[in-house]
């Protein structure tokens, strides 16, 4: 029996095509100013390179990758993308999520978000426009530690008084989200968007139990695992 459903933040709430876009400018611009310059060929095998590797932190991969494992180039240019994309690191509301997690309110059913960062992810959540939608908020900063860690998905499950084998998971990474969750017992929905929507399970262990590309399949998706 579900009591909980767990939203990672970063993809599944918050559609981050933009400021991603953003970030592939900025990435090229302060390699630029270090007089390396980058052809789109290149970041784009970055790119696949970082993807391929799971990095745990997908710009650090991809700068890493086109530094060409040079640590002192990479340090220089991740610690200037750092300071300048703190200042650049709101996406927006993913398309009906406002309106599903408002949907699931009506239940009995515990509804909480969690992510990596920031240490104040309830002001993040705030911006983006979900307000008190969720019985609780989880941030692995505030707890010191970070996705795959398990103790992340155990704090949130705690949150709302389930256990892990009543939690049902929504994520868009397998090796962050999908894969950690499974191995705790618990339900998972594999939400394929955003840079991580091509990057397959690594063996069966990984395969969530349902697979949607959107809010409306979400919904769907939510509703037969609540209720089987």
């Amino acid at each position: 029996m579900i009591r909980a459903i767990l939203f990672d933040v970063g993809g599944p709430l918050e559609d981050t095509a933009g400021l991603d876009d953003r970030a592939d400018a900025l990435v090229v611009d302060l390699f630029r100013r270090e007089t390396v310059h980058i052809q789109p060929a290149d970041y784009l095998a970055a790119e696949s390179a970082t993807l391929e590797s799971r990095a745990p932190d997908f710009w650090r991969g991809v700068i890493w990758q086109l530094a060409v494992r040079s640590p002192a180039l990479a340090h220089s240019v991740w610690t200037r993308f750092a300071q300048t994309r703190g200042a650049d690191s709101k996406g927006a509301a993913r398309a009906g999520m406002i309106e599903l997690i408002a949907s699931l309110r009506v239940g009995d059913i515990g509804l909480v978000a969690l992510d990596d960062a920031p240490r104040d992810l309830g002001a993040r959540i705030d911006a983006l426009g979900y307000g008190a939608l969720f019985d609780a908020v989880v941030s692995g900063a505030a707890l010191d530690t970070a996705k795959p860690d398990p103790r992340l998905l155990r704090s949130a499950a705690e949150a709302c008084g389930a256990q892990p084998a009543e939690c049902l998971v929504v994520g868009d990474r397998i090796d962050a989200d999908i894969a950690p969750a499974r191995r705790l017992g618990m339900t998972t929905i594999w939400l394929r968007v955003g840079r991580w929507r091509d990057v397959e399970p690594r063996d069966w262990t990984e395969l969530p139990d349902a697979e949607v590309r959107d809010a409306d399949e979400l919904a769907v998706a939510i509703d037969r695992l609540v209720s089987r």
